[in-house]
């Protein structure tokens, strides 16, 4: 997990437990729950800023955004793009790209719903996938509950002339990644 995010993550806890406090000692009547809601939107900030600072610049040959709505894309060649959504879903199919010479980059940020990628079966990939709440499952692997990731990378990824990273971010939801048999 980034540096900011860890940082925005420790401030909602310190608000949410500055509210328990005033709450125990009478000075303010606020119930945790709201607290806590207000606070978590503190972790849309790094998403926007980070998104703004570092796509709107440079954008990459491939840029989807979307505030609110899916994202549905089959291409049909591996290269570097990136797609992200505020509240909603992304679905990226690759089984049928071809894998173009040299190393690509793809980057999945959500804040709020369910990423799902399928890579091809012969695609060499090294995959990061972290959920800030919620559940990640990586080509096999899965976990769930809070501050979750799960690493992947092929054996052969740092001699191969073709390869994929993968980089997917998820506040709160579901992320899955899956590779073709």
């Amino acid at each position: 997990m980034g540096a900011v995010w860890r940082q925005v993550l420790l401030l909602v806890l310190v608000i949410v437990a500055a509210v328990a406090l005033l709450n125990g000692t009478g000075v303010v009547d606020i119930s945790l729950g709201d607290a806590a809601l207000g606070a978590s939107v503190l972790l849309l900030l790094p998403l926007i800023l980070g998104t703004l600072r570092r796509y709107h610049r440079n954008p990459p040959p491939v840029f989807q955004d979307k505030t609110l709505g899916s994202i549905r894309a089959a291409p049909t060649t591996i290269s570097d793009s990136v797609y992200q959504v505020g509240l909603g879903s992304i679905v990226l199919d690759f089984r049928q790209a071809t894998a173009v010479p040299g190393e690509h980059s793809v980057i999945v940020n959500g804040v709020v719903g369910v990423v799902e990628v399928w890579l091809p079966a012969e695609v060499v990939a090294s995959v990061d996938a972290e959920v800030t709440v919620g559940e990640v499952r990586v080509l096999g692997c899965q976990m769930s509950g809070v501050l979750r990731r799960a690493m992947h990378t092929s054996p052969e990824y740092a001699a191969a002339s073709s390869k994929l990273h993968l980089e997917i971010e998820m506040a709160y939801g579901r992320v899955s990644v899956h590779q073709a048999t």
